[in-house]
């Protein structure tokens, strides 16, 4: 049985991309979007200086520090963190 998949364009800090996600899993990608960019956005605020690429790295690292150092019941967690994070280098690069 396949899921269906949409292409999501989701912004932040100005800079669209576009991801492929299940239908039933948009609310969710669009929440997570919306909360990396307020995190961004809070860093880009103490360093206005500081890249986007930069930004985008700390706040991941940010965010994995939460989800490492926070008690959870779910063991598959560090690897979707790594999945996340090679996720995200990816799409940084397709940026540059």
């Amino acid at each position: 049985m396949s899921t269906e998949v949409s292409n999501v364009a989701l912004s932040i800090l100005g800079r669209e991309i576009v991801i492929k996600c299940p239908k039933d899993k948009i609310a969710q990608l669009q929440e997570s979007a919306h909360r990396l960019e307020v995190e961004m956005r809070k860093a880009h605020e103490h360093n206005k200086l500081m890249s986007i690429d930069k930004i985008a790295i700390i706040t991941a690292i940010n965010f994995i520090h939460q989800l490492l150092y926070t008690k959870t019941v779910d063991p598959d967690v560090p690897k979707r963190i790594n999945s996340l994070c090679e996720k995200i280098g990816n799409e940084l690069a397709q940026v540059n």
